[in-house]
Order: C-alpha cells, then sequence, then structure tokens
C-alpha cells in the first residue's frame, strides 16, 4: 500500500511540474477563413459569393414567425433574415455544447477577419478599454399586422423576442467591460432602444446556455419596418471577447415560461446535432492514401451528440451512408430507433444504437482511382427534415497526416521559456508502409504586423521515438521562418497566404515501415513567440508534446486540463509531389455542412 501511495505522489507531483512548466495558449489575432474567403472574392471579380449570400440592404419587411439558429455553413448571417451583418461570424466550431448546429459569434474583428484596431496586441486584452465590434440587425419585420390574415398586432398578442447565449465557448471569454446588448428599433419615432444588456466575467463563465425572453410591449414597436439587433463591445484586437448566440425566435402567442419550447408554434421544435461529424478514421482526420491500409485504421464505432429541443417526446431513427467521390452510396446502414425525451429533462441522447452505431467492419475501397469519399449521418425524425438532421465528413486522402480538422479555436504560443533555443513542440506519427518526408504545413496565425514575427528563425525537426516521447533527432530543417501575406516565396516555401504553409525540406527523408517519428519546431530565439494554431475540436493531445526547458518532454495535458484538449495544426507531407492546402473550411455551395481540412 505504501508502495502504491508513493508511486501515486510521485505522479502527481511529476504531473505538476510539468503543468508548472507548460506554455500558455494565445487568443488568435484574425480570423483565417474570412481573410481567405474574402480572398476568393476578390479573385473571382464578386461574381461567387459562398453560398450565394451578398450583402444585402433590401427593405422588404418580413412577416412573424422570426426564426434563425445558424445551423447554415456561414460565414455570414443568413441576408434573407439580416441586413449588414457581416461582422458576425456564423460556425460550427467556436461555441461549447450549443443548442442548434451553428451559432453566430461575436468578437473583435471586423468583416474582413482582422482586428478592428490592429495596432494593439490581443494578450493585453484584458486590460483594454471596450469599445463597439460587432453588429447583428434583423431584416425589417411587420408588427403591424399578420399578414396572412390582416389581423392586426399589439401588445396583448404577447410577441415576445427569445435567445440564447453563450459567453466564452471553447475559448477568450468576455471580460467585465465587454457587453452584449440588444436593441429594439421603432418605426414610428425613426430611433433604437437599448432593452437588454449583459457584462462579462471576471473569471472563466460556465459552459452552459442561457435563455433570455425578451417581451415586445412598447406601441411604438407594433408597425411596419420593426427590427432588432444585438451588439458587442470588446477590446476590438483580435478573436477576442467572445459571445455566442443562437436559436433566435420572434412570435406572438409566447409566455414567459415557454422558453422557446412551446409545441404550439412549432418554431424551435427540432433535434439537433450538436457538432460537426469527426472522420470515421481511428488515428487520424486525414491520412495519405498510400498509408491507408483499411479496417485497421478505421474506428469501431462512429460518436454523434444530438439533443432533442421538443418540449415532449419524439420518436427518432439513425443512420449512416459512405460515398464515393462522384456522390454514389456505397454502403448505408440504418442504426436503430427509439423514443427520444426534451433535453430540458433528460439530457442529451444515450441510446448508444442510434448516437454510437457500429462501422460493422467498414473500411473505404483501396482498389479505386478516387481519393476522396464523403459519409453522411442522418436523423429521421418523424419524417420532419430539418438542416440540423444531417451531418457530412469529407475524407480527402492526398499526402500528408492530420489531426486537426482545419479550423484553430486558439493559438499555442512558442517562445522560448528558459533561455534562446530551448523550447521545442511536436506532433506524434506512425506510418504503416515505408515513405518519404517530404515538407510540412503548420498553420500560423495570420496577424497584420508581422514586422516582428517575420524575423523569428525557428528550426523544423523530425525526431525519433524514445519510449513514447520524443528522442534522438532524425532530421533539421535550420533557419525558417514565419510567412505571412506580405512576404514572397522563398527559401523552400510554397505561397499560401493566410492558411497552411508548406515548407518543403531541403531534404527528402525516407522512413520505414512501423517507424513511429515525431514533426515540430523548435523556435530559436526567446521572443517574440511563434503562434501555432490549435484546433479544439478534434482532441488528439495525447500525440501532442512540448519541452520547455530543452530536457525534458511532456505530453500535453489534456486528461488534467481541458484547455489542452485538442491538436496542433502540424502535418507532415509524403510522397513524390507537393500541393498547396488551404484551411478554408467551408468550400460547399449547399446548406449541408462538410468538413474540409
Amino acid at each position: 500500500m505504501i508502495k502504491k501511495i508513493n508511486l501515486l505522489l510521485f505522479f502527481i507531483a511529476t504531473t505538476i511540474a510539468a503543468m508548472a512548466q507548460k506554455p500558455t495558449f494565445h487568443s488568435l489575432n484574425s480570423n483565417a477563413t474570412l481573410i481567405q474567403y474574402h480572398k476568393n472574392k476578390a479573385k473571382q471579380n464578386n461574381h461567387i459569393q459562398l453560398n450565394n449570400r451578398t450583402q444585402s440592404t433590401s427593405t422588404v419587411a418580413l412577416s412573424l414567425p422570426f426564426y434563425d439558429d445558424f445551423s447554415y455553413a456561414g460565414p455570414f448571417p443568413d441576408t434573407a433574415r439580416w441586413q449588414n451583418s457581416q461582422s458576425v461570424f456564423v460556425n460550427h466550431t467556436k461555441a461549447m455544447a450549443p443548442p442548434t448546429l451553428g451559432v453566430a459569434t461575436f468578437d473583435g474583428l471586423n468583416k474582413y477577419g482582422y482586428p478592428y484596431n490592429a495596432a494593439i496586441a490581443s494578450n493585453t486584452a484584458n486590460t483594454l478599454p471596450s469599445s463597439d465590434s460587432d453588429t447583428l440587425t434583423s431584416a425589417p419585420i411587420r408588427l403591424d399586422s399578420i399578414t396572412a390574415s390582416s389581423i392586426s398586432l399589439s401588445p396583448v398578442d404577447s410577441v415576445f423576442l427569445s435567445f440564447y447565449y453563450q459567453g466564452r465557448g471553447f475559448w477568450d471569454k468576455p471580460e467585465q467591460t465587454d457587453y452584449l446588448n440588444l436593441d429594439l428599433y421603432s418605426p414610428k419615432s425613426n430611433s433604437w432602444t437599448q432593452v437588454w444588456s449583459l457584462g462579462g466575467y471576471l473569471y472563466d463563465p460556465d459552459s452552459t446556455w442561457h435563455a433570455v425572453m425578451i417581451p415586445i410591449i412598447d406601441t411604438s414597436y407594433f408597425h411596419n419596418g420593426f427590427k432588432f439587433r444585438f451588439r458587442n463591445l470588446s477590446g476590438a484586437c483580435g478573436d477576442v471577447d467572445h459571445w455566442h448566440l443562437d436559436a433566435v425566435y420572434l412570435n406572438k402567442g409566447r409566455g414567459t415560461k415557454d422558453t422557446m419550447f412551446n409545441a404550439a408554434t412549432s418554431a424551435f421544435n427540432d433535434v439537433s446535432f450538436v457538432y460537426d461529424l469527426q472522420s470515421p478514421l481511428k488515428n487520424y482526420s486525414q491520412m495519405p492514401y498510400k498509408q491507408y491500409v483499411g479496417v485497421s485504421d478505421m474506428k469501431d464505432s462512429i460518436g454523434v451528440c444530438l439533443r432533442s429541443n421538443y418540449s415532449y417526446t419524439v420518436s427518432v431513427t439513425s443512420k449512416y451512408n459512405f460515398y464515393d467521390a462522384s456522390g454514389a452510396i456505397l454502403t448505408s446502414t440504418v442504426n436503430g430507433s427509439n423514443n427520444l425525451s426534451p433535453y430540458n429533462s433528460a439530457g442529451y441522447c444515450n441510446d448508444r444504437a442510434i448516437m454510437h452505431p457500429s462501422l460493422n467492419g467498414y473500411a473505404y475501397p483501396t482498389s479505386t482511382a478516387d481519393n476522396s469519399f464523403s459519409m453522411k449521418f442522418f436523423i429521421d425524425n418523424q419524417g420532419i427534415p430539418d438542416i440540423n438532421d444531417t451531418i457530412t465528413f469529407h475524407q480527402i486522402f492526398n499526402n500528408y497526416y492530420a489531426y486537426d480538422d482545419g479550423s484553430a479555436e486558439k493559438g499555442f504560443g512558442l517562445g522560448s521559456v528558459n533561455g534562446a533555443g530551448n523550447y521545442k513542440t511536436a506532433a506524434r506519427f506512425t506510418l504503416n508502409v515505408a515513405d518519404t518526408l517530404h515538407a510540412m504545413d503548420i498553420f500560423f496565425d495570420p496577424i497584420i504586423d508581422v514586422n516582428d514575427q517575420k524575423i523569428a528563425p525557428f528550426n523544423i525537426v523530425v525526431w525519433a521515438d524514445n519510449g513514447g516521447v520524443p528522442g534522438n533527432i532524425i532530421y533539421v530543417d535550420s533557419l525558417r521562418y514565419p510567412y505571412f501575406p506580405a512576404d514572397s516565396a522563398v527559401n523552400g516555401l510554397i505561397k499560401r497566404e493566410n492558411s497552411f504553409l508548406r515548407y518543403q525540406f531541403r531534404d527528402s527523408v525516407p522512413l520505414a515501415a512501423g517507424t513511429t517519428f515525431y514533426l515540430g519546431i523548435n523556435q530559436i530565439y526567446n521572443l517574440p513567440a511563434i503562434t501555432v494554431g490549435f484546433d479544439m475540436n478534434t482532441d488528439f493531445h495525447r500525440n501532442m508534446f512540448y519541452n520547455a526547458n530543452g530536457t525534458n518532454w511532456y505530453v500535453f495535458p489534456g486528461d488534467l486540463d481541458v484547455d489542452y484538449r485538442g491538436s496542433l495544426m502540424i502535418r507532415p507531407v509524403f510522397g513524390n509531389y507537393l500541393q498547396t492546402v488551404s484551411i478554408d473550411k467551408y468550400k460547399t455551395v449547399s446548406a449541408t455542412i462538410g468538413v474540409y481540412p
């Protein structure tokens, strides 16, 4: 017993020592998805818009009910419902466990993905005075009548505006002076009135979502052209001070206790996935086709998260399909059916047959010229189709390994802690067959003021395995530099602005079958810290390592610290050719969500 206690104490002491030396995360300075979106938009001469959503200035008034749960691909709010609101980011990655798939995120970035105040470093955000940042403004709404029946509306019709909000989500809480405000517009007085406001937090907020019900009772609002808007105040210096919004709902015949779960209104009667579908691969999100060997690389089962926003029990059935590159179904499996109770009373669906079905030994075909496949997971809810009831993962077998899903929620700061050249970080990979390592893809936070970063050299390093941590150095590619939009393609770097950067090695690195290796970087100077993207939606933290003192390697402590659950955005590139890649996650023009790392 004493021996066991001593071993436990040793483990705790070692863990505490490791965590005491662990480096910190940083908020991102920008939004690479928006930057890439506007780059593509400029290249296409404004002829093609993502999801065919262009900025709207329409004055056509909508009728009740008004509802938006932001489940579409984004990156901006639907212009059929919102106007002049491109500063708000619609996404599936930044919020934690939202009521529906997708949220509207308020931060300190403008519609182009850059800080409102680019002269201020985001790491001082907690001491900055807050200023007006994002605005989400509804299209004009008819509150004078129900147009279908020409029945007049008035305060006695119990018109309520409701919504859910969350502070922080996966990363960066709003400070006490960072507000989320709600204003109502009176067509009669041609003026806005603030009716609700919430300040940020001194400590980390809880991760729950909070419902707000606002009664519309002033007669000046009951005219054609009523509007409402949400505004945030932030440090305006980067991807910081997050508020997330979901399930915005305006309708008559409501009460303070319906909290959007009123069966009679049918507006929030919805069974929704909570997160996007992840790869059915067991060990990675993506991998080279040459390395893929079949069933042994696949998960035994797939797992999703589902909640019912109904106020009563409903029957659901789930199934999944695999597709080839042409869209033809390779296999179709019905998982199971059961009754699903409301989330408010029973929480998430816990029926394993529905939510964690077996893959039944399925493997992608290897005897085909196709290198891309798709998996779709469906929920059939009483035969009612809904945008929230289908999630898709696109498997692209290219020439690289990836743990991440292509989206960075925060940055992992690389800066030497105890002296020049001491700080290292790496990700672990294992080859199924012999191959040649040619390059590294890595995501650096794209920022505006890059003068310091551009002269911060680092070494690309490949380490051998040493009992589960990096060991002897196999290869060093020295004196490489972060690349940003103003630079030219030099030193073996393929130009790819505001996305994954591909560093071609000066020498190729042949690796034998079964080799476990570690790929990462060693920052040479103390400052400035080089920020590598960290994806918080795919948790492979046990394959991520850091060395903060030049001697000892530590696995990311995600088992003890939730902030370390995720994946570094570092990818080894193999084979005989090189191809640039993009982090842009939303490439489809349909309403179906797909992940393209």
